[in-house]
């Protein structure tokens, strides 16, 4: 075959090889595009569950600082409940007292057999006049 006549043969085979190079090309261009368009979800779901965890921790430390706000109120008003008791009349004797004793380490259990008080009470006066009294607040 001559060369004229076969360039157009040569000119198609060609345009053939560039259309298959083109068709592989765009093939492997959307499978990328598939894999990164899944790897996106993936990390959107990543992004959403990260997102719900992090409110429902933000949400329990709010109720946290609340409740601990409300304990701190609360032991405030005990404290000065138990200044009150402690200096009112003839019963403030064994309350001084066991302040002092709480104030030297001793322990509830002591506290109560030698000031008359009961356990909650000279659990009370430990916690509030104790050696680690100080360190609470």
């Amino acid at each position: 075959m001559p060369l004229p006549d076969a360039l157009p043969l040569y000119l198609a085979a060609g345009a053939l090889v560039l259309v298959l190079l083109a068709l592989l090309v765009s093939w492997r261009a959307v499978a990328a595009a598939r894999r990164l368009e899944q790897r996106v979800e993936g990390l959107e779901r990543s992004l959403r569950r990260t997102n719900e965890q992090y409110q429902g921790l933000s949400a329990a430390a709010l109720g946290a600082g609340d409740q601990m706000a409300q304990t701190h109120q609360e032991l405030t008003r005990l404290k000065s409940r138990m200044e009150q008791v402690a200096q009112s009349g003839p019963a403030s004797t064994g309350y001084e007292q066991a302040i002092r004793m709480a104030r030297k380490g001793m322990a509830a259990a002591e506290i109560m057999d030698t000031c008359g008080v009961g356990q909650v009470e000279a659990d009370l006066i430990v916690r509030l006049h104790g050696p680690q009294a100080g360190a609470q607040e």
